[in-house]
């Protein structure tokens, strides 16, 4: 699907960004939040392709890496 890119109020005086979503290239995913004291991994090359992998189902629940949990940090940090 091509990309669908909306613009809301913007002008040479309102610079605000475009808002655009790629829905041909974009997945949703569950995602476990990390719990207290738990980090997130670290982004590298070699964990985003075990992360593809493991979200090829639509879910990273008890998806691991290196013996941590694929889980994301919470919103409030």
């Amino acid at each position: 699907m091509p990309v669908d890119c909306r613009t809301a109020e913007s002008s040479r005086l309102v610079a605000r960004e475009d808002v655009c979503t790629c829905p041909g290239a974009t997945l949703q995913v569950t995602a476990p939040v990390c719990g207290p004291g738990v980090k997130p991994p670290g982004e590298n090359a070699a964990y985003e392709k075990e992360r593809l992998k493991a979200v090829s189902h639509g879910s990273l629940m008890n998806a691991s890496w290196r013996g941590q949990p694929m889980c994301v940090a919470p919103h409030n940090r």
